[in-house]
């Protein structure tokens, strides 16, 4: 427990170093493919917010998913693939197969759904490989093109702001 309080703190002043430094990616000319990075333990309604995303449009083979969740304990069923603490390595990469086959991937959108500074949520947007990240206005902006300021337990109201910022980039 300890040792993952000071691994934390640790990946977060990485993270912070290579913000500084980084600059966003250009956005894509269309939206195809969306990843959804979800923080399983404030948030419990992914199956909703998988299908206010397919309501707008997103065919649902086209949404990849990876739900965080504390422990190896059964808290969240896993209808979806689940990233842990011990994921996270100390020099920021991550180990497991749910972790590993999310940041193989390149998306078009990556959604970083979650409200709170956590550092293996912020590492793992920080490492995906997107064009156009949007997430929450909490959570550090540099790590987003766009942030949407609204409250967690509201997915339809994210998802209906996500898709107005597509519309008026043209993009959908």
């Amino acid at each position: 427990m300890f040792l993952n309080h000071i691994k934390n703190f640790w990946v977060k002043k990485t993270l912070n170093k290579k913000l500084q430094s980084s600059s966003l990616l250009v956005v894509p000319s269309s939206v195809k493919i969306i990843g959804v990075l979800v923080d399983g333990i404030g948030f419990t309604k992914t199956k909703l917010l998988v299908n206010e995303l397919v309501l707008g449009g997103i065919l649902p083979e086209n949404i990849a998913i990876l739900q965080f969740k504390k422990d190896s304990v059964n808290q969240i069923k896993d209808e979806f693939p689940s990233l842990e603490h011990a994921h996270l390595q100390w020099n920021g990469g991550f180990s497991g197969v749910a972790p590993k086959e999310f940041l193989s991937k390149k998306y078009d959108v990556l959604i970083s759904y979650y409200d709170l500074e956590e550092a293996i949520l912020m590492q793992l947007t920080h490492s995906t490989k997107a064009g156009f990240k949007v997430g929450f206005a909490s959570v550090d902006t540099r790590l987003h093109h766009f942030t949407i300021q609204t409250s967690l337990e509201n997915h339809v109201v994210f998802v209906k702001e996500f898709f107005k910022i597509l519309k008026l980039l043209n993009k959908i």
